[in-house]
């Protein structure tokens, strides 16, 4: 068992700033990561990229799919009303069941 620093209590406090730190770096690998990846980040960047045609066919299908499935429909937004925000993730699924 090791010493607990002052006004910390017991062990399990130190372990959970331990827990704490360590989350603390893998957060900000993370983020490093996401900066670094070779996937479109924004929709622009997409249909910019030398693989754009791939990324608006598949756009093509995501949207005809929620149309077809009855969860996107186009329509006019009530002046007072503010609509909802979204955005397109890009990613390559590698799996052949899709995932």
């Amino acid at each position: 068992m090791r010493d607990t620093p002052p006004g910390r209590g017991d062990a399990q406090h130190t372990d959970l700033d331990e827990v704490i730190a360590e989350s603390d770096q893998v957060s900000s690998s993370v983020d490093y990561c996401s900066k670094v990846s070779a996937f479109p980040q924004t929709c622009q960047e997409a249909i910019e990229s030398p693989e754009s045609e791939n990324w608006k066919a598949a756009m093509r299908d995501e949207m005809d799919s929620l149309i077809e499935n009855e969860k996107f429909i186009l329509t006019t937004l009530p002046e007072s009303r503010n609509s909802v925000g979204d955005r397109w993730v890009y990613t390559i699924k590698e799996g052949s069941d899709g995932a």
